[in-house]
């Protein structure tokens, strides 16, 4: 603990530049020309002398009696000369001052890089008007001079920035802590949507309507990996979910497209589990096998909107389907499934005839083999019996022909 405080104190010394005796000497005339100044009533000039000889308490004081203006040149000036660069007191008074832009500068950017926790901390803590301005500038230099998508999203984030689609012209955030500026393609996965979707949570907290509609696109697929792991009712969950988000956001804020595939696959779903109150059983990959191929395009073109930043980027449909045309689709639909289920019965139904023929040819094989046996076992009786009868009427015929001296007895 001691260690600790001498460390801080130490850490706050070197935050402050000291003036050496000179200029303690050059101080006390410039005090007395302040003086002079203004008993002849200039007091712009007695601020500037005391500027110039960095005699801030008085500097400060007089400008708070003067304009706004004149008080955040001050105040800025007391801060570039007071403070080390990238330090939190120095980032705070920049701020005081009304001249956070100067924080960005060339030869500043990179200290305060260095210590971003700490002057994003002192910003949150000590609110100032515009102050996001300056957060969100902190987002920008981590991700362009560190590359670390992860503490620029921190940053967005506390500033208040919102989810936008990755083909805004400037977004900044499309999913938490995914680099979709490195990896236009790749750059959406399972745990970046789950983030996203805490995002989302908490400000449902404070507004239960709260949507982020940019996120919608990223559940959609979500949902169709969900369904290839065979996870039928979370993937139910997520396309319900972005249903509701259209009936209740206003025409013209989500893409009709996403809200099309999504009924597409929604009713799919639903009628392949037999209702919503269905069995979690698995989905078969005759039914989903190649439901991939259809939806890769639609999330694509509902991700990345009408032009995709890819050449091989299937490009999207110019207009949303009418609702005729999706009234055709969902009957095409039911009557495709229909159909399905119709062979499959057909099918179940061969299946079992086929069982029941096999069954059949084994029972008959195993009557044949019993009735050859018995059959088998019924001749050998019979011969043992004619053999018997046939010796007992030999014996019969010598004793009454030949005698009991006959060789035959």
């Amino acid at each position: 603990g001691a260690a600790g405080a001498a460390g801080a104190a130490a850490a706050g010394a070197d935050l402050m530049i000291t003036r050496s005796a000179a200029n303690e000497a050059a101080a006390q005339g410039a005090l007395l020309e302040m003086q002079e100044l203004l008993l002849q009533g200039k007091r712009e000039e007695a601020c500037q002398k005391a500027v110039e000889n960095e005699l801030w308490a008085p500097a400060l004081l007089l400008s708070s009696y003067m304009n706004i203006e004149t008080y955040t040149r001050v105040m800025g000036e007391f801060a570039k000369s007071s403070f080390r660069v990238g330090s939190p007191l120095g980032t705070l008074y920049m701020l005081f001052a009304g001249q956070g832009t100067h924080l960005f500068e060339q030869d500043s950017i990179e200290y305060l890089t260095d210590s971003w926790q700490c002057n994003l901390c002192v910003i949150l803590n000590n609110r100032t008007p515009n102050d996001s301005t300056t957060i969100l500038g902190i987002g920008d230099a981590l991700w362009q001079l560190r590359s670390d998508a992860e503490a620029a999203h921190l940053c967005y984030v506390l500033s208040g920035h919102e989810i936008e689609h990755v083909d805004s012209p400037n977004c900044r955030i499309a999913l938490l802590g995914a680099d979709h500026r490195a990896r236009p393609h790749n750059f959406w996965c399972a745990p970046a949507i789950h983030r996203t979707e805490v995002l989302e949570y908490s400000k449902r907290m404070k507004n239960h309507k709260a949507c982020l509609h940019a996120l919608l696109p990223y559940k959609l697929a979500h949902a169709q990996l969900l369904i290839e792991l065979g996870l039928h009712k979370k993937a139910m969950r997520y396309l319900e979910n972005i249903l509701e988000a259209a009936k209740a956001c206003k025409t013209g804020m989500i893409s009709q497209r996403l809200v099309f595939e999504a009924e597409m696959l929604e009713l799919r779903l639903r009628t392949h589990m037999g209702g919503k109150a269905a069995s979690s059983s698995s989905i078969s990959g005759s039914l989903f096998g190649g439901l991939k191929k259809v939806l890769d395009s639609a999330v694509t073109s509902a991700i990345y909107g009408s032009q995709p930043t890819g050449g091989h980027m299937p490009q999207p449909p110019t207009q949303a389907p009418s609702e005729k045309q999706r009234a055709a689709a969902v009957q095409a639909e039911k009557e495709r499934m229909v159909r399905e289920q119709r062979n499959a019965a057909a099918a179940a139904a061969a299946a079992t005839a086929a069982v029941l023929h096999r069954r059949r040819q084994q029972l008959a094989q195993v009557v044949v083999e019993v009735l050859r046996r018995h059959l088998s076992q019924s001749q050998r009786r019979r011969r043992i019996w004619a053999s018997h009868f046939s010796i007992k009427g030999n014996d019969f015929i010598g004793n009454s022909g030949r005698g009991e001296s006959d060789p035959i007895r």
